[in-house]
């Protein structure tokens, strides 16, 4: 599907991504925008707030803040239907309505209950973070770095277009059918991507990084970002 030269320089990138600031924000230097940071961030902050009862004293359960970061890392700033302080407050309701719910089994041992939750997921918080099912972009984003144990890709156009030239296309053009191909795709490469261990967490406290270090030694969740890279370095110019 790839050449091996392209995985070495999507899994540099990656890599480059993990451990370093996100040049268009804050000047280069916030540290909060590497990928090992926002997994700590979203990820991390369900944590915390499910060990407390679901509460964050007062406070949003995802700053407005770390959803801005998120915003212009992953290049969503032109889907302007919200805010994030608007994004922020609605994620209380769908954590509270709907992460707090499944928490305990948010990560089903079979992989198509797993792939069908996480389009459940995106379409839902699709409707109800950003107020419109063609915000499943921005969904598939958030829940990215959110619920990182789950199945979920990337919907972004360079991610359609790179799928499409290796003859992965769906018959519609929703999050559910770019899933789908991503998976078929994804499933494909992985055997290959698995030569490329997930790297060793860099950002936050000494429990921060070991949760972060558990997730990725449980999960896919770095092999599916070596993807996502893979897709981007083919876009490339």
């Amino acid at each position: 599907m790839f050449q091996e030269s392209l995985i070495e320089n999507a899994y540099a990138a990656a890599l480059q991504r993990w451990e370093s600031p996100f040049s268009g924000f804050a000047a280069g230097w916030d540290k909060r925008s590497s990928d090992n940071a926002l997994l700590n961030l979203f990820y991390g902050g369900l944590v915390h707030v499910a060990h407390y009862d679901w509460l964050n004293a007062g406070r949003r359960l995802i700053d407005k803040t770390y959803v801005d970061i998120l915003w212009h890392v992953q290049d969503l700033l032109d889907l302007k239907a919200r805010t994030p302080e608007q994004i922020a407050a609605a994620l209380d309701g769908f954590i509270s309505g709907t992460l707090k719910e499944m928490w305990e089994s948010l990560a089903p041992d079979n992989r198509e209950d797993s792939l069908e939750l996480a389009r459940k997921l995106v379409k839902q918080l699709a409707g109800e973070g950003f107020g419109s099912v063609y915000s499943e972009q921005a969904a598939s984003r958030l829940l990215y770095f959110l619920v990182p144990m789950l199945p979920i890709y990337n919907l972004c156009p360079t991610n359609v277009e790179a799928l499409k030239s290796h003859g992965y296309q769906s018959d519609s053009d929703d999050y559910g059918g770019f899933a789908d191909i991503s998976e078929q795709a994804f499933q494909q490469l992985r055997p290959r991507l698995q030569h490329y261990a997930p790297p060793k967490p860099v950002f936050g406290s000494e429990s921060n990084r070991e949760l972060v270090e558990r997730l990725l030694g449980e999960t896919d969740w770095w092999h599916r970002r070596l993807f996502h890279a893979c897709l981007a370095a083919h876009c490339a110019p």
